[in-house]
């Protein structure tokens, strides 16, 4: 496993109750404008706020690649965004808080940026997406005082395979309100 660029510790406020309801509520919400949306055309890469100062060289290593991008959709808030997309289950709510408190706390402007690409390019993207990331960084971070309480921040998000589908439909849902 590659190691991170870099490593912070935060001290970050335990969620509370109301916290992690909040969170609940609008997950909820969004994937309930998520199911409402068409089939997706494309597949999305996200370039979240780490990314963003690499994104001219990732443009070019996607074309060097023979990835197209689409279109762009602009993603105001990627500590919620990325909720929507990593949280599966209700047990992992304090954690997707965690991150949300470290993105904002880490990244105060916290915009990201999804590319849309020809969803047949899937494969070729994850095949490189090690190597994508490499040229962005990622940041190991710590939150909280149990074992789990760690992570990594990506500087690119790329779903796996059998999520191209539920990923567009959350990144569409959010960023067409």
């Amino acid at each position: 496993m590659r190691q991170p660029t870099a490593e912070i510790a935060l001290e970050l406020p335990e969620p509370g109750p109301q916290v992690l309801e909040t969170l609940a509520e609008r997950l909820a919400a969004v994937r309930v404008r998520a199911l409402a949306r068409p089939e997706p055309e494309h597949a999305y890469l996200v370039i979240t706020p780490l990314g963003t100062a690499g994104r001219d060289g990732l443009e070019r290593a996607l074309r060097l690649l023979g990835v197209a991008i689409l279109n762009r959709r602009a993603i105001r808030d990627w500590a919620r965004t990325s909720s929507a997309i990593y949280i599966r289950h209700p047990s992992q709510l304090r954690r997707g808080a965690l991150f949300e408190a470290a993105w904002r706390s880490l990244f105060p402007d916290n915009r990201a940026e999804a590319w849309a690409f020809d969803p047949r390019l899937h494969a070729l993207v994850m095949q490189h997406k090690r190597c994508l990331r490499a040229r962005l960084g990622e940041l190991a971070v710590s939150f909280g005082p149990r074992a789990k309480d760690r992570g990594t921040l990506h500087a690119l998000h790329v779903g796996d395979h059998q999520d191209i589908a539920k990923d567009a439909r959350v990144i569409e849902a959010i960023t067409c309100g």
